[in-house]
């Protein structure tokens, strides 16, 4: 870590971002995750066809997905951010055949978010709540497997940043932010073996902590006049605006087969409240950044009548908002390299969910707080109307595996620790 990333968390503290930052989630009420609680806020809503489960609210229209406000800081892709042109796009398929990306892939980025460094002990409290609330999803379907006898393998939306530690904890949570590219004016397992945060009081007091736990980026790292293709500015960066996929500076080489399919502008904004495009985003979300999510919850089924069934759990972005810059190093992108053991193959087409959409005007009126830096400052469409399940984020040679395992078998017994205020600092362990 930089003496540059030790003072911006020092001042996000000491000039008291992550104070007003606390105090306006608490302003949201049941609408942020952590302070709601699955089965009294929330059911699990499981059709027979598809068997995938849905999240409905408890109270209200049930005919509307459950949504939900998060928040945390985005981790470094060493711990499972995957934010670049293929996206979660998997080029290995089975018997090492090559899946291009195509007009059929459904790719999608993915932000892995840890608890903020540096954070007060309010804040880390509301940032393990949430983590708690999402195993308590998971606890109700590992009580029902266990009667049923069913041993799924499970690929959960929490994992450990420390996973091969013997007392590990699942201290991220991963989005996914929606499909990365669609056709113009369309739309297109692993156990966890940690133990699991339990919601924890959330005090007045915010006890400051003292300890925290690539290459810059290249010169022609966005697109630039003189190009054979357009660079959208002003106007025409709106929410559904479709973009050439080349404005990425890594979308290059053989792995990528689109025809028809466009870079879709999703609402993701800044401080400013300014839509971040796609070919500004590796700047704007460089790991260390804070946002604000609202998101829906979702668990894909697949071989549910087979020998044994596998479940994905994900939560979907519909809109982020950046609530504190960070200074730290943009991470490098590098176009995909093949490996010449892949043959091509075809891709399989993969299965929509139905979707639908209140934490919506709770997260519109989020009171957002700029990052205070040692350095210079940096600086209406249709959403995606299903929900479509990604089984796999593993990628061909993109530099450090994620700390987890996507294919361990599952369920195990999780240990959780007691429920904890938020003023002792025991329990939480933050330390990204």
């Amino acid at each position: 870590m930089t003496d540059t990333t030790v003072s911006l968390y020092d001042q996000r503290l000491a000039s008291g971002v992550y104070a007003s930052i606390a105090q306006d989630i608490r302003r949201l009420g049941t609408a942020f995750l952590g302070a709601a609680s699955f089965n009294q806020q929330f059911i699990r809503v499981a059709p027979k066809w598809p068997p995938h489960f849905s999240y409905k609210p408890k109270a209200g229209d049930s005919s509307k997905e459950y949504r939900c406000i998060l928040f945390g800081e985005i981790a470094s892709a060493a711990l499972g951010t995957i934010l670049c042109a293929a996206g979660n796009h998997a080029f290995e398929g089975a018997d090492n055949m090559l899946v291009h990306l195509t007009d059929d892939s459904k790719s999608r980025d993915v932000l892995a978010m840890i608890c903020p460094k540096k954070a007060p002990a309010a804040l880390r409290a509301m940032f393990n709540n949430q983590l708690a609330t999402l195993g308590e999803i998971r606890a109700y379907d590992e009580e029902e497997e266990k009667m049923a006898q069913k041993t799924p393998y499970v690929k959960d939306f929490v994992w450990s940043s420390n996973p091969d530690a013997p007392d590990a904890v699942a201290d991220i949570f991963v989005v996914h932010l929606p499909v990365k590219y669609q056709k113009p004016g369309g739309g297109s397992g692993a156990a966890t073996a940690f133990k699991r945060f339990q919601k924890q009081t959330v005090y007045d007091e915010d006890d400051a902590e003292d300890n925290s736990v690539p290459e810059p980026p290249p010169t022609d790292a966005g697109p630039t006049a003189g190009t054979d293709f357009h660079v959208p500015t002003g106007n025409e960066i709106h929410v559904g605006a479709c973009y050439d996929p080349r404005l990425l500076y890594d979308y290059r080489g053989p792995a990528f087969k689109l025809v028809n399919n466009k870079l879709i502008q999703h609402d993701i904004r800044d401080v400013d409240d300014n839509l971040i495009a796609p070919w500004a985003a590796y700047d704007e979300l460089r790991p260390g950044t804070l946002v604000l999510v609202e998101a829906t919850i979702h668990c894909f089924r697949f071989n549910v009548n087979g020998k044994r069934e596998r479940k994905v759990y994900q939560l979907h972005a519909e809109r982020v908002n950046v609530l504190a810059k960070s200074n730290t190093e943009v991470e490098i992108r590098v176009p995909p390299v093949i490996p010449p053991h892949l043959q091509p193959a075809t891709p399989s087409p993969v299965p929509a969910i139905e979707a639908a959409e209140d934490a919506s005007a709770a997260f519109a009126n989020f009171r957002k707080r700029k990052a205070i830096s040692t350095v210079a400052d940096c600086d209406n469409g249709t959403p995606t109307k299903a929900a479509k399940p990604d089984d796999s984020d593993t990628k061909v040679d993109k530099g450090k595996k994620p700390a987890h395992d996507d294919n361990a078998p599952g369920p195990s017994k999780l240990r959780r620790p007691g429920r904890k205020s938020a003023n002792n600092g025991e329990g939480m362990d933050c330390d990204n």
